[in-house]
């Protein structure tokens, strides 16, 4: 059956993203508030956020605080991308009591991806009464984020927070600096060393829902050359576990939007390899109901007519993947859901790696 054509909408161009959101020198954030504060509160404040295709190249970041406090690093949140997750390379900056202003050269700053939102996490180190002010100002420049490479092979991970992030810090900032120990990062790591000349690509964002992803889509967000897509052999996906934070996407609509997104990348890329990675365990119980249906729903892909010829191979998570402590960053039971990438990560990577082995890419260039 032939693919459906799918309406595309074309990205804005870097002056019509200048002309709509500004030059980009700065994003600032001023907060006033007449609530008080407790010793040990954790408080986390939220910026703007850089636009699909784009991203933000910071040179410093300034952060004034009026009572004393721990700036422990950033959340990436809500369209952020990337592979640094932490704002600062050590655990924690702190401002005295009484407050005060302290900057962050670029040695220590990162950069915010395609809608990256800066979120400085901060516990006070004295109580106040009667209210507070918080600044915080972020010098940089926009860049394109476009796949600059030239390997042979591309090999990219799309979807939510458990997929994209390649840092440790999800769950409160419990286990740090695991970056190194993603599951796609190994799996890319364990193509080179196996002869291919491969280059990992990040295109996922935290909180994305399969619904976001066909929006991203629409945005131009995953858009490219023709050449970038020819090279392009190795696609993963990971979509589902916050559709099914609430029970408003039923397996109907998850299953539209899945093939949606297939039907992008196919019409683009006919002879990319696609792996599905199933959602991982998880003891929260907001997802719990609907995750089974979606498993279902990515299993289906595989046998799906619209694809037949196409190379799609699923990844169940669930297997050998026990929900304890050990394997999540939180540590408290029925909050366990993002994987700790020494451990779960180890899990998915294990579980993962044969399954690209099985791929014609792989097979023919090993």
């Amino acid at each position: 059956m032939a693919l459906k054509p799918l309406e595309v909408i074309p990205p804005l161009t870097r002056d019509e993203l200048y002309a709509t959101y500004g030059d980009f020198t700065s994003i600032s954030r001023n907060i006033t508030s007449n609530n008080n504060v407790t010793v040990g509160q954790l408080i986390d404040f939220t910026s703007s956020g850089v636009p699909y295709g784009f991203r933000f190249r910071t040179r410093s970041i300034s952060f004034y605080c009026s009572f004393g406090c721990r700036i422990l690093g950033y959340i990436s949140q809500s369209y952020a991308a990337g592979e640094t997750s932490k704002l600062i390379d050590r655990p924690e900056l702190t401002i005295p009591n009484g407050g005060g202003t302290i900057t962050i050269p670029w040695a220590l700053s990162v950069e915010f991806l395609e809608g990256g939102m800066l979120n400085p996490r901060i516990v006070s180190n004295e109580a106040v009464t009667g209210g507070y002010s918080f600044r915080m100002n972020v010098m940089g420049e926009i860049i394109s984020s476009d796949m600059d490479t030239d390997a042979d092979m591309v090999a990219e991970i799309w979807g939510d927070s458990i997929t994209w992030t390649a840092g440790g810090d999800e769950g409160g900032l419990t286990i740090p600096n695991l970056g190194d120990k993603h599951y796609f990062a190994r799996i890319c790591e364990q193509l080179k060393k196996d002869g291919l000349s491969i280059w990992r690509s990040n295109k996922g964002f935290g909180g994305a829902t399969a619904k976001q992803v066909v929006t991203a889509i629409r945005s131009g967000y995953y858009g490219r050359t023709k050449s970038q897509w020819s090279r392009l052999k190795l696609l993963v996906i990971g979509v589902g576990t916050n559709d099914a934070l609430t029970g408003n996407a039923t397996s109907t609509n998850y299953s539209a939007n899945l093939k949606f997104i297939l039907d992008y990348v196919f019409r683009n890329a006919p002879g990319v390899a696609v792996l599905l990675m199933g959602q991982t365990p998880t003891d929260t119980a907001s997802r719990i109901p609907n995750l089974p249906s979606y498993r279902t729903v990515m299993q289906s892909m595989l046998t799906d007519p619209d694809y037949t010829g196409k190379e799609i191979r699923y990844v169940d998570t669930t297997v050998g993947f026990d929900v304890i402590t050990a394997n999540f960053t939180e540590t408290v039971a029925g909050e366990r859901l993002h994987p700790r990438w020494d451990t779960g990560g180890l899990i998915m990577y294990n579980q993962a790696y044969p399954v690209v082995q099985q791929f014609s890419f792989y097979i023919y260039n090993t």
